[in-house]
């Protein structure tokens, strides 16, 4: 790999993954105030999936903490609560779908 000549990479096996995105698919996060503190995070779930919420303040460079880890999917929509939303100017929120 003439690329990492002069780096202190160590040579061996490079793993590449890719997510095929339909562009025109969505995903509807929805929030809404909840309460003096809180902000309420919404997602649709299926049974059997495993979720978890993130958010970050900043998306440069992003740091993303855990809301909430190993929420199980009921096949209805899912709320979660940030208690502490809003102690910031902006928050952002992604939700991951876990492996089984």
């Amino acid at each position: 790999m003439d690329e990492l000549a002069g780096t202190d990479a160590t040579p061996g096996s490079v793993w590449t993954f890719a997510t095929a995105v339909d562009p025109n698919a969505t995903f509807p996060l929805a929030g809404t105030h909840g309460g003096s503190d809180s902000f309420v995070i919404t997602f649709p779930s299926l049974v059997g999936q495993t979720y978890r919420l993130e958010r970050s303040d900043s998306l440069s460079p992003t740091a993303w903490q855990t809301v909430a880890d190993n929420v199980p999917g009921t096949g209805d929509p899912i709320p979660i609560t940030d208690t502490a939303a809003s102690l910031q100017m902006q928050r952002f929120y992604r939700v991951l779908l876990l492996p089984p």
